[in-house]
């Protein structure tokens, strides 16, 4: 009897009584936590009997099946009824509880995969491992559910997001932006590099207009001396002439 309990809530257990391992529940509804960091998600299961399981601190006057920390926990939060497999969460007074991103008021019906936030900090996927199942068996449409992976970043962005404050939204508009001002200063930068490109074709051909005149002035430097010196040289012997 102790060991189908125990399997059933999902711990295995050796013939001398030893655990040998921890495993989803087969039929018991239940949260799994989830955690910012990866490998702290899904490391918690906390069970919903049948019948009614309390959610708050561990000095509520009323004893707690599901205990919980932190400044935004009631010492009683929220009631969870599960009954015949239909499981309910009703908030206590004043307690902070999201069900899918909504704040909640009143009992709410819980289907599988549906994110559970209580308090600020304490967030949960509920499991339900026979509607997963009759979903399976019956083909049942799953449209309604995520497409992408529940973890802790998908329950925050959903909270936000009723919230009034779409970050996806916020990282499209945030991109965009980067990419028009990344092609903003690709442009000025290609007009940068084709104003100096023709800067330097200038001076270029400035500098190659200025050897060219040296070059033509040396010649023409050489082409005087030249005939300088066969005009002396013809004077010479003209001169020479004479004094013969």
């Amino acid at each position: 009897m102790k060991e189908a309990v125990l399997a059933e809530m999902g711990v295995a257990i050796k013939q001398d009584g030893g655990t040998i391992g921890v495993f989803s529940p087969k039929k018991t509804p239940h949260l799994v936590n989830l955690n910012e960091d990866p490998l702290m998600s899904e490391c918690l299961i906390y069970y919903i009997k049948e019948g009614v399981t309390r959610c708050g601190r561990e000095n509520a006057s009323v004893q707690q099946e599901v205990i919980l920390y932190g400044t935004y926990i009631k010492e009683e939060h929220c009631v969870f009824e599960n009954d015949d497999g239909k499981v309910t969460i009703t908030p206590c007074e004043d307690a902070i509880v999201y069900v899918n991103g909504t704040q909640i008021k009143g009992a709410t019906e819980l289907k599988i995969g549906a994110r559970v936030i209580l308090g600020k900090n304490h967030v949960f996927r509920f499991n339900h491992p026979v509607q997963a199942r009759q979903s399976r068996a019956l083909l049942t449409d799953t449209s309604d559910l995520p497409s992408e992976p529940v973890d802790w970043t998908y329950a925050q962005l959903e909270l936000l997001e009723k919230q009034g404050v779409d970050l996806r939204k916020e990282m499209e508009t945030k991109l965009m932006a980067l990419e028009e001002q990344y092609r903003k200063e690709k442009e000025e930068a290609d007009l940068l590099f084709e104003q100096q490109r023709k800067d330097y074709e200038i001076r270029i051909k400035n500098l190659q207009e200025e050897v060219e005149r040296h070059s033509m002035m040396s010649s023409i430097i050489t082409v005087s001396d030249l005939q300088s010196e066969e005009e002396a040289m013809l004077l010479q012997q003209q001169e020479g002439i004479y004094i013969i």
